[in-house]
């Protein structure tokens, strides 16, 4: 396996983990325990993830929208901070001009043979995502703007963030 994960999982009001493994299904199971336990059921579990290199350019690719998504999770839960915004930002502008790079180069070589075809399939989800999202800000940016149209493309985008999601944590392992 190309990353290496290790799960934490933090007591209700304590910043510092109590319990940590490497073994997803054993974290798992002392999450939901704790739980199931009264007044537990604000415990909370996060997850270190650490490539083992060489990685493929798909594993990478993984890697860093694994995380993008966790700064943007960051920056939404946990009380829209200026500098977890920035973070997020700067991190989704590599991913754009990365993006932007790669699908000149595809373009470029219409005949070029891929390789892996469901790290091909993920990019093409990931740069649908990215079109989505940049289409909604310039619409949301327009004076008296539709808001049913808008719930539809944020609808659109989230459909994607899971479908995004639900590949990371089968390739990394969370």
């Amino acid at each position: 396996m190309p990353f290496k994960v290790r799960f934490h999982i933090y007591a209700p009001g304590k910043l510092a983990p109590d319990f940590s493994t490497d073994d997803r299904r054993l974290a798992y199971v002392e999450l939901n325990a704790r739980r199931a336990k009264h007044g537990q059921a604000m415990t909370r579990m996060s997850a270190d993830v650490q490539p083992v290199e060489p990685l493929t350019k798909g594993e990478q690719f993984v890697l860093q929208i694994w995380e993008i998504r966790k700064a943007m999770h960051k920056y939404y839960n946990c009380g829209r901070r200026h500098e977890d915004m920035l973070a997020s930002i700067a991190l989704e502008s590599a991913l754009d001009k990365q993006i932007k790079s790669a699908r000149a180069f595809l373009d470029s070589h219409p005949g070029y043979p891929v390789k892996d075809e469901k790290a091909h399939a993920f990019f093409l989800i990931v740069e649908a995502w990215r079109e989505a999202w940049h289409e909604r800000k310039r619409f949301s940016q327009k004076r008296g703007y539709d808001l049913q149209v808008y719930k539809e493309m944020t609808r659109k985008i989230r459909d994607y963030e899971s479908k995004i999601d639900m590949y990371i944590k089968g390739t990394i392992g969370l």
